[in-house]
This record gives C-alpha cells, structure tokens and sequence, in this order.
C-alpha cells in the first residue's frame, strides 16, 4: 500500500503532457479547492479529476468491478465511501460554478487522455477569451 502513489501517477502526467500545447494555466491539487483536484483551470473555472478504477469503482471496467477476495467487506466499504466523497466533492464545485470532469485511469490505455476532456478546455478557453475581447472592445 505504500507505494500507491496519490499524485503525479503516470495516468496525471498523461493528461498534463497532454494539455501543455493548450498553454492554459492550471494548478495541480490545490488546497483550497474542495477535492483537491488533480488539475485546477481557475481562468476558465474547470475542475479535472484523474480517478483510478480500482480505488474509485469504476463500474464500467474490469478494473473497477473486480474486488478483492481477501477482506471483501472492508474493500466494499472503502471504495463505496471513495464514490460517495467524489459525488459530493463534485457537487459542491458544481454549486460554486465549477465545471468538474473525471477521467478514469482506464481511459488512457493508448496514453492519449479523452478528446472530450480536451475538446471541452479548448472550448472554455476560447469562450473566456472572446468574452474578455468583447469586455474590452465595450469600454475603449
């Protein structure tokens, strides 16, 4: 257990090597955002988590659904307790008008994250920046 790393997993590195040519501003895992996201976009107000099957019960692969054997119930009651913290962490973001995007760990099989992911930062960022241009076309 010990060496599971909680941070700078070669699934975050992925996407951050991913989203470097967008050259958006982020934080990694602030601590004054709720959850600590993995990656924190404060200019377009976009929240990313980078979840592990396994420790998050990703219920659509094998990864996430195959539990151990050995002290089940303890297993069962920590990844359940995992889904319900994320459920409410992003719930809370949501609330205070964070737009919050999970990526599961099995997703990055051929080490490219999702196009969604990036799709929807490369939109954001596009409809910030116009609506900066149009502020500032006003009052010149």
């Amino acid at each position: 257990m010990r060496s599971v790393k909680s941070t700078n997993t070669k699934p975050e590195e992925r996407f951050a090597a991913a989203i470097e040519p967008l050259a958006l501003e982020f934080t990694r895992n602030p601590a004054d955002i709720p959850g600590k996201p993995d990656f924190y976009f404060a200019s377009i107000g976009v929240a990313v988590f980078i979840h592990g099957c396994f420790w998050h019960g990703h219920d659509k692969c094998r990864r996430g659904v195959v539990r151990p054997k050995a002290n089940a119930e303890f297993w069962n009651a920590k990844i359940e307790k995992n889904r319900r913290r994320d459920r409410r962490v992003a719930r809370l973001l949501r609330n205070q008008g964070i737009a919050v995007y999970t990526v599961w760990e099995c997703r990055f099989r051929g080490k490219v994250p999702p196009k969604r992911v990036l799709n929807e930062l490369i939109d954001r960022s596009r409809s910030v920046l116009s609506r900066a241009e149009s502020i500032r076309a006003e009052t010149s």
